[in-house]
């Protein structure tokens, strides 16, 4: 290890890095010159395998990463939102699904959160007297090439909406709702349940 710290210019002591604890994904990381001579240690097999790996990894042959589904969908849809209006995807995408990526926590592609704080967000604005079916629609697709009508909200209402998100859907509906469509959810949602100045402490 002392002569790959010295050709490469780089600490031993950052050669493997070892994560554990918290919520964060877990493991080992071991430096791409290191893990082949590891690597052959185990098995010339495997050292062959590992060797084709790290060639392929720096050569930038393998595969990018995809973004998850629900960031797909936002991606696809975020253009067709007017600066005077927001939609349910957009909220929940930045309110609720990017917390819970930062916290380690990845949707799955069956998962439509906003559609059930859509719902429940008209219900709550008819009972204040709100005629949502009044609403200005948009061509919503889904990554199996479906179409439906999707409601476009007033801006002016966005404060409403993120105020409904924060203390009504998130406290008291979305623990049923990961409960009962993916129950692992439910240990990643303190974060998105932190008011933000408790967040910033």
């Amino acid at each position: 290890m002392n002569a790959l710290s010295v050709d490469a210019g780089i600490p031993a002591s950052t050669f493997v890095i070892i994560v554990k604890g918290g919520q964060q994904p877990q493991g080992s990381w071991v430096h791409p010159l290191l893990a082949v001579n590891l690597a052959m240690w185990c098995s010339p097999d495997f050292g062959v395998k590992v060797s084709q790996w790290v060639l392929d990894w720096m050569s930038g042959k393998t595969q990018r990463t995809s973004a998850p589904c629900y960031l797909r969908r936002y991606e696809k849809n975020r253009m067709k939102i007017p600066s005077d209006k927001f939609s349910m995807l957009t909220e929940t995408t930045l309110e609720v699904v990017g917390p819970l990526e930062i916290a380690g926590y990845t949707l799955p592609d069956n998962m439509g959160l906003d559609i059930s704080a859509g719902l429940l967000f008209c219900r709550y604005l008819r009972e204040k007297g709100i005629d949502t079916d009044s609403f200005d629609t948009y061509q919503h697709e889904y990554e199996n090439g479906k179409v439906v009508e999707a409601k476009l909200y007033p801006i002016a209402l966005i404060g409403d909406f993120r105020r409904f998100l924060r203390e009504v859907w998130l406290p008291l509906r979305a623990p049923g709702y990961f409960k009962k469509r993916d129950p692992k959810a439910l240990s990643y949602l303190p974060k998105p349940l932190s008011p933000p100045d408790e967040e910033a402490a």
